[in-house]
């Protein structure tokens, strides 16, 4: 599932900021 890993790097990525 390709979406569910762009989901988790959005997320990370919202932390991360």
């Amino acid at each position: 599932m390709v979406q569910v890993t762009i989901a988790y790097t959005y997320l990370i990525t919202y932390f991360f900021v």
